[in-house]
């Protein structure tokens, strides 16, 4: 079994570093919510949403939304 504290320090990864390293950079910003390309679809018109002070991202090209685990 997972301990629960690795578990949690895996969800402190903030969504925005991990996708920079990744090589995806915002398109723009909304408010406090950076906007992407989607990392998980074909889109051409960025529609995947990170709020980088709850640490959870929102794809609305693919309907998946959900914490750094989730999105990995």
């Amino acid at each position: 079994m997972i301990d629960k504290s690795y578990i949690d320090r895996l969800k402190a990864i903030p969504i925005a570093d991990y996708l920079s390293a990744q090589g995806f950079v915002p398109a723009r910003r909304i408010g406090s919510q950076l906007v992407y390309i989607s990392p998980l679809t074909g889109e051409k018109t960025p529609s995947f949403f990170v709020h980088p002070e709850k640490n959870v991202f929102n794809c609305f090209s693919s309907g998946h939304k959900g914490d750094i685990i989730t999105l990995v």
